[in-house]
Parts: structure tokens; C-alpha cells; sequence
């Protein structure tokens, strides 16, 4: 699935070293030892790469002493492009962490492109035909995947992926968190804890599903179906009556865990309800803080933004050319405000 030569892979990491290390104008390289240290290239490649690099102009070398830089990291010349595929069932959703994971690339000499489609097209195989690769999200579809298995490109998901055996991806670690924000609940002395899940076709619900009944048979409670609101927040447009009829069905509920996307419509039904100030929330996500109310409750984030631990584990593998089905997740904490 590498289409690009090893003496590229080579090129690739002297660019991202010059990076990692902050490397200034003047500064030099490290050796061509630590280089080639764990490389899955020959020092003929290295030494290609470094060629390369002299001839554009960002290194110089005299015999008998490491290579210098001469061009700061902001200079360096493109070295190809890095596709961004968002994929959407109704509206496209450009990220606002996008223009990071950009930033990002660009000090690596890459640029990233963004593109949205509803369905995989002719359009796309043109884009595609200079990217080194391709970092998907959105609804993937097994349309989607075949699709873009004709493209032999390196591909990572960022976020829910349902075809984890064809496709490498990147996603936070929804059932340890969903296992923490139990855990936090039951030591605010909790005794009747619900969660309130995503839909049933929506992936990381099932780690939600997994990790709660997982918490609960850790904690010595009971587990029961009866305690899980499946609330499907993409489709059902009385997702708000769902969610005020599961707490009429079970008011002795003094504690929920919140699937991310239903907290909004949470807290709307709470303040209608009058609940707002007694029911105890654990809510996961990665969103920002400021003007929640911190008194009733506790938010699960992630040690890392998984848009920043995707763009990073792709530039990894880019660099040592290992496109292999693996998949990568980001450990919870709780947030301390």
C-alpha cells in the first residue's frame, strides 16, 4: 500500500526530527546513526534523502561534519499532500480542530487538504491522485470502503470506525471512560445509576453498553437493561420525550452517565423538569467547559484531543512506512476545573 520510496521515508523523518528537536537555522542534524536507528530504510536511502535536501536548499554539509540546517522549519519546501476525508449522511461538518491538525502537517513540509461527499465519486479519484494519503471521519459506509481500497492509499480513521478489520484507526477509549464516570458517580455516593446512550447503529454506543455493564458487576450492583435509554439523537426528533419519559419511568435515579451527544438535550429536559439541581451527571466529552455548572457534576475528557493523536500517529506511520491494521486509542481522566 506505500507508494512512496524508501529514500522518501528517509527524507520523512529527517523532516520531522528537525521538527521534534526545534531545530534553528545553523543547528546541526543528528548523525546519520540516530538516524537510521530502528529505520525500516538503508543508510543508501538516508544519504539520498540528505542529498535531496542539500540540493533544495535546507541543509548543508562539508566533509567531515554533520549536516546544518539553513532553513527553519516554516520554510521548508511541500513534500505532498495529506487528504482529510470527511464523510456525511446529511450535512457536511468541517471541524474547527482541522485547522490545527493543518498547522501541524505543514511543520512536517505536508499540507492537508480538506474534502467532504456524501457518496464516493469521480471527483474524489482526481483528488486523490496526489495525496500520500487519506485521514477519514464521518459515516463510513461499506460502499465507502471498497471505494477507497481502489485508491491503495494509506488510510486512518479518526473517530468511530465500524470496519476495524479492513480499516486502522484512531478513537478515544469510550469504554474506560464510560468505566471512570461510573466509578466517579459511585464515590459521590450514587446508588441508582442509568446510562444514556447513543442509537444502536452509532459504533462507540456499544463501548458505552460495554463499559457500564462492565462497572456495574466491578462495583457488586446489579446490572439491568431496564437502566440504559438508547436515545438516538441523529434521527428521532422527540429524542427530548425519550429522554423525559426514562426519568419519569425510574425517578429513584440519583445518577447518570451521559453518552456526549446526549448531554445537550439532557440538561434542556433536566431544567423543564426541575431536575436539574439533584440528579448527579457524568458526562463524557471533548468539548468546552466554560459556563457549565460544576456543582452536580463531573466530565470525562481525554489525556489527548484525538484530532492532534491522529494527525500524529498518521505522520508516524507516513515516516516509517507501516500501513498494517492497527489501531491506537486515548486513555480518559477526569477534568478538574
Amino acid at each position: 500500500m506505500n507508494k512512496q520510496p524508501k529514500y522518501y521515508q528517509a527524507k520523512l523523518r529527517i523532516l520531522n526530527q528537525i521538527n521534534t528537536l526545534g531545530l534553528k537555522k545553523g543547528d546541526y542534524l543528528p548523525s546519520h546513526g540516530e538516524f537510521i536507528k530502528d529505520a525500516d530504510f538503508s543508510m543508501i536511502c538516508l544519504r539520498r534523502a540528505l542529498d535531496e535536501l542539500e540540493r533544495d536548499g535546507v541543509i548543508a554539509r562539508q566533509q567531515g561534519k554533520r549536516a546544518c540546517l539553513v532553513k527553519e522549519v516554516c520554510e521548508l519546501p511541500r513534500r505532498g499532500e495529506v487528504l482529510y476525508l470527511h464523510i456525511y449522511s446529511r450535512v457536511p461538518d468541517k471541524s474547527i480542530e482541522f485547522e490545527r491538525m493543518r498547522l501541524l502537517f505543514n511543520h512536517h513540509g505536508i499540507n492537508l487538504n480538506y474534502a467532504s461527499y456524501g457518496k464516493p465519486g469521480p471527483e474524489l479519484l482526481k483528488v486523490s491522485e496526489r495525496c500520500l494519503g487519506i485521514i477519514l471521519s464521518g459515516w463510513i459506509t461499506r460502499e465507502w470502503v471498497d471505494f477507497l481500497k481502489l485508491l491503495e492509499l494509506p488510510i486512518l480513521v479518526l473517530g468511530s470506525n465500524p470496519f476495524p478489520d479492513e480499516l486502522a484507526g484512531v478513537d478515544c477509549d469510550w469504554q474506560a471512560a464510560t468505566g471512570l464516570a461510573y466509578r466517579q458517580l459511585v464515590e459521590r455516593g450514587c446508588r441508582n445509576i442509568a446510562l444514556l446512550n447513543s442509537s444502536k447503529n452509532y459504533v462507540p454506543a456499544f463501548r458505552f453498553y460495554d463499559g457500564f455493564k462492565e462497572a456495574c458487576q466491578t462495583a457488586g450492583r446489579k446490572f439491568s437493561e431496564e437502566m440504559i435509554a438508547w436515545v438516538d439523537i441523529r434521527r428521532d426528533g422527540n429524542c427530548y420525550q425519550v429522554l423525559a419519559d426514562f426519568l419519569d419511568r425510574h425517578p429513584d435515579i440519583d445518577g447518570v452517565v451521559v453518552e456526549n451527544g446526549v448531554y445537550n438535550p439532557l440538561m434542556t429536559v433536566l431544567y423543564e423538569y426541575g431536575r436539574a439541581d439533584y440528579l448527579k451527571i457524568a458526562a463524557m466529552t471533548q468539548t468546552d467547559f466554560e459556563g457549565f455548572s460544576f456543582s452536580r457534576q463531573v466530565f470525562i475528557t481525554f489525556k489527548k484531543s484525538i484530532f492532534q493523536e491522529t494527525a500524529e500517529i498518521f505522520l508516524r506511520r507516513l515516516e516509517d512506512g507501516d500501513y498494517s491494521i492497527q489501531h491506537f486509542t486515548i486513555e480518559p481522566n477526569v477534568y478538574n476545573p
